[in-house]
C-alpha cells in the first residue's frame, strides 16, 4: 500500500481535476459522502453531532458531510472557527448548499469563549485543517483543539488529524487526537510516522474517485506492508522439495559471554524455512555451540580467549563456497581483527551479505568500505547504530527515520532494515517499506539477532532480495505479536518470537 506525503496528494489531486476532468466538487462530494456512511455502519452514538470546521477544503469535506447526514435524518450542528465570508471555492459551495437545507444554522466561532456555551457532544467531526498546515497551530484554533481533546466523545478526523504534520508525523504545536482517521485516495505518511499512530487513532483509507491512471502517472517510492502484500509475496513449496531448494545459510557469530546472540539467529534462520544452516563461531565458545547444535551445523575459527581473530579469514571466498548467504555479526564483540574480518568479508563476499550488531559497530562512523563491496550489502541497524554509521544522533535518526534510511542506502547502494517501532526497509533505488506488525514486548535482548537470521534465510529461499526483507520483517514482528498475546509484552522474549515463526508461516501456507 502506498504512503504519500501531502505534497504529493495535492499534486495527484491536480491532475485529476485537470488532465481527467473530474471537478474538486467532485472529489469533496465523495470525501464527505465516504465518511457520512462510514460512520452511519459503525455503533457511534449520533445523539449530539459536532462538526467543526475550518474555513478551507477540509472544511467543506466537513459540510458536506454535515448535508449528509442532515439528509439522512440527523441533527449534526456545523461549528465553524471562521466568518461564513471567509470560505472561497468549493467549501464556499458546500456552506451555501448546506444551509439552503430546512432547519440549518450554520454557528460562527471567532473567539473561545463561545465554544464553552456549547453542549456535550457524543460525536465530534474534526474538519479544522486537513494536510495543508504548515505552521504551528496557534491561538482560537489551538483552544478548540484543545476543547475537542478534553470532550469524551467519539472523534473522527478527516484526512489526517488537524495539527499533525501529514509528512513528518510531528504535532504543530497541538493536534487532535482521534479515534478513527479517514484519509482520502492515498494513506498520509504522516499518520504513521512519529507522534501520528498515537493521534491519529484507527486508520481508514476511502477512495474519493481519483482515477489508478493518475496515480500510476507518479513515482510514489514510499509504502506499507499489508497481509495482502505477504500474501502476494509468498510461495508454497512443491511437494517433491529437497533441503536443497532452500539454500544454505552461513551465520557468523558469538565470542565469550555472548554465544547467545549466535545461536538465536542460526536457529530463527533455520526455523524460517532454510535448508541448512552452519554456524561460524570463535573456538572459545566451540563447546557451548556444539552442544547447542542439533540441526544446525558447527565451524570454529580460531580466536583469542575471547573472539575471532584474523587468521581464519584469510581466504573468505574459500571460506563461504558452500553457503548461499552470509550473515555476520551478531555477538562477534567489536576488537580490531572484528572490524577487518567484516571489512574483509564486504570487500570480497560475492553472495549477500547481511550485517547486524556489532558487524555494523564496527564499521563505526568510517562506513566507506561499503561502496568497496563485492555482493549485495543488507545492514540492519536500530537507531543508536545508524546513528553511528551516519555521524549523527539517535534524535535526529529518530525525526527523519525515511531521510536517514533512504539517503543511507542510496549513498552506498546497499539495503537498510532500521529497526524499531515500526520498522522500515530502504533499498538501493529509494524505496522505503514501513512495517506495522511488532509489539513494545520486541524490545528486549536477542530480537535484532532473531531478524538478523529471519532476513537471512528469506534472501537464501531464493526470494527477490526486497520481498526477502518484506516478509522478514513482518513475519518477524508477527511473531512477537503471536508471543504477547500469549506472554504479555513484558515476558516476551527472543527465544518466544523464534517458537512462534512456523505458525505464522502456517497461517500463510493456508491463505496462499
Amino acid at each position: 500500500m502506498k504512503l504519500v506525503t501531502p505534497e504529493e496528494m495535492r499534486e495527484i489531486d491536480r491532475l485529476t481535476i485537470e488532465k481527467y476532468n473530474i471537478p474538486g466538487l467532485r472529489l469533496m462530494e465523495n470525501a464527505g459522502l465516504s465518511v457520512a456512511l462510514l460512520i452511519l455502519k459503525r455503533d457511534i452514538d449520533l445523539s449530539n453531532i459536532f462538526v467543526i470546521c475550518g474555513k478551507g477544503n477540509n472544511g467543506g469535506d466537513g459540510l458536506v458531510l454535515a448535508r449528509v447526514l442532515k439528509i439522512r435524518g440527523y441533527n449534526p450542528k456545523v461549528i465553524l472557527i471562521a466568518k461564513k465570508d471567509e470560505l472561497t471555492g468549493d467549501a464556499k459551495v458546500n456552506l451555501d448548499t448546506f444551509l439552503d437545507l430546512e432547519g440549518t444554522e450554520v454557528h460562527e466561532i471567532t473567539e473561545f469563549g463561545k465554544m464553552r456555551e456549547l453542549e456535550n457532544p457524543s460525536l465530534i467531526i474534526d474538519a479544522l485543517f486537513g494536510t495543508g498546515l504548515k505552521e504551528e497551530v496557534r491561538g482560537i484554533y489551538e483552544d478548540v483543539i484543545s476543547w475537542i481533546n478534553k470532550k469524551n466523545a467519539y472523534t473522527v478526523s478527516l484526512d489526517i488529524p488537524s495539527g499533525l504534520n501529514g509528512e513528518t508525523g510531528i504535532i504543530l504545536g497541538s493536534s487532535v487526537k482521534a479515534d478513527l482517521t479517514v484519509t482520502f485516495g492515498l494513506p498520509k505518511i504522516g499518520c504513521y510516522i512519529q507522534n501520528g499512530p498515537l493521534y491519529s487513532g484507527e486508520i481508514v483509507i476511502t477512495d474519493i474517485g481519483i482515477p489508478p491512471l493518475a496515480l500510476d502517472e507518479f513515482d510514489i517510492r514510499t509504502h506499507v506492508i499489508t497481509h495482502t502484500d505477504i500474501q502476494k509475496i509468498f510461495k508454497i513449496r512443491a511437494h517433491d522439495s529437497h533441503k536443497g531448494n532452500f539454500g544454505h545459510v552461513a551465520v557468523v557469530a558469538g565470542s565469550k559471554g555472548k554465544a547467545g546472540a549466535a545461536k538465536l539467529a542460526a536457529r530463527a534462520s533455520l526455523i524460517s524455512g532454510c535448508g541448512l544452516v552452519t554456524l561460524y563461531v570463535p573456538q572459545v565458545i566451540e563447546r557451548t555451540i556444539e552442544d547447542f547444535c542439533l540441526e544446525e551445523m558447527m565451524c570454529s575459527l580460531p580466536s583469542d580467549d575471547e573472539a575471532l581473530t584474523n587468521e581464519g579469514f584469510n581466504d573468505v571466498t574459500t571460506l563461504f563456497n558452500k553457503q548461499d548467504t552470509i550473515l555476520i555479526g551478531p555477538g562477534l564483540g567489536t576488537k580490531k581483527d572484528i572490524e577487518h574480518i567484516v571489512k574483509e568479508c564486504i570487500r570480497k563476499v560475492s553472495q549477500p551479505l547481511v550485517i547486524d550488531a556489532d558487524g555494523l559497530n564496527v564499521l563505526g562512523n568510517n562506513p566507506s568500505c561499503l561502496k568497496e563491496k563485492k555482493g549485495v550489502v543488507i545492514l540492519t541497524p536500530h537507531p543508536g547504530e545508524m546513528a553511528r554509521l551516519t555521524g549523527k544522533t539517535i534524535s535526529e535518526i529518530q525525526d527523519d527515520r525515511f531521510g536517514s534510511a533512504r539517503n543511507f542506502a542510496g549513498e552506498f547502494s546497499v539495503y537498510v532494515v532500521l529497526k524499531g517501532y515500526r520498522t522500515i526497509i530502504a533499498t538501493p533505488d529509494g524505496h522505503i517499506f514501513m512495517n506495522l506488525t511488532g509489539n513494545p514486548g520486541m524490545a528486549t535482548a536477542g530480537t535484532g539477532d532473531v531478524l538478523g537470521g529471519v532476513i537471512t534465510s528469506y534472501i537464501t529461499q531464493g526470494y527477490d532480495i526486497t520481498y526477502a526483507l518484506i516478509l522478514a520483517v513482518y513475519f518477524h514482528g508477527k511473531a512477537g505479536d503471536f508471543g504477547a498475546h500469549k506472554k504479555s509484552y513484558a515476558g516476551l522474549r527472543a527465544r518466544d518470537i523464534i517458537k512462534e515463526i512456523p505458525y505464522v508461516i502456517k497461517s500463510y501456507e493456508k491463505s496462499s
